[in-house]
């Protein structure tokens, strides 16, 4: 469930009907969970790219080298 415009008007919904403040509670636990799992998401590229970078600054520490360290990673990833 993305948090558009279903998302809120699921959690409009919760709060203005007949639902008790668990029914509420469990449709912004739902909407934690993606965001959680989004964030893991991120934090897995964050170290992909850093480590990309990091070999790239490393091997061409003296100057380019014929090979693109980046492309070849990419390409074995």
């Amino acid at each position: 469930m993305e948090f558009g415009i279903e998302a809120i008007r699921e959690l409009l919904t919760a709060i203005a009907g007949t639902h008790t403040c668990l029914d509420i509670r469990d449709v912004a636990a739902a909407q934690l969970e993606v965001v959680q799992a989004r964030r893991r998401e991120i934090d897995a590229l964050e170290r992909t790219l850093a480590g990309m970078a990091g070999r790239c600054s490393t091997i061409c520490a003296d100057g380019p080298q014929p090979e693109c360290t980046i492309a070849r990673d990419l390409i074995h990833a």
